[in-house]
């Protein structure tokens, strides 16, 4: 019989690992969502009430691609019916 304690060392390391990198993506993604809601309401008189610009496309498809990539990317973290092929196949960064 062989010593499993370096295996459950491991998996706890792991699991630790995991669980830090969902509280950071957590609070960026509560930070990112804050600025955007305490800037809506300048976003709606300086973006929405002007004439249709290069700058204001730019503008609207930065601020809405992250915003649609924030939540996108914490659906398929935090989804329990989420498969890991269904994720790796969707996300935006190479496999490693």
């Amino acid at each position: 019989m062989s010593d499993s304690s370096p295996d459950i060392a491991g998996l706890i390391a792991e699991a630790t690992e995991l669980q830090w990198v969902n509280c950071v993506i957590i609070a960026g993604t509560a930070l990112v969502l804050y600025e955007y809601f305490i800037t809506f309401s300048t976003e709606i008189q300086e973006i929405w009430n002007s004439k249709f610009t290069g700058a204001r496309v730019l503008f609207c498809l930065t601020r809405y691609f992250y915003l649609f990539y924030l939540v996108f990317n914490c659906a398929t973290n935090f989804s329990p019916i989420a498969s890991k092929m269904v994720v790796a196949d969707l996300t935006l960064w190479p496999k490693s």
